[in-house]
């Protein structure tokens, strides 16, 4: 993924292979390159307030065939989640 910032003055700054744009005042940006890789960030931070793992998102990226309950499944198996096991997909 590239992404290219426009200042006012027109200077160009160019990211290459980027995953995540922290700004000084919060919030970050996350960038997925999948709906799962979205879905596991999203759960990781809103429910566990920290990033995930290069190994969670090398799983995520990597796994052929995911759907929302398979995500779901590996989140609530984190032992970190163990309190959050009565939350489903609704």
């Amino acid at each position: 993924m590239i992404v290219v910032l426009t200042h006012q003055d027109g200077t160009v700054d160019t990211l290459t292979d980027i995953e995540l744009i922290r700004f000084d005042n919060e919030p970050a940006l996350a960038i997925a390159h999948t709906e799962a890789e979205a879905i596991a960030h999203h759960l990781v931070t809103t429910w566990l307030g920290r990033e995930l793992t290069e190994l969670e998102a090398n799983a995520v990226q990597n796994a052929q065939q995911t759907d929302i309950e398979n995500i779901l499944a590996a989140f609530h198996s984190l032992l970190e989640a163990a309190d959050l096991a009565d939350k489903t997909a609704d």
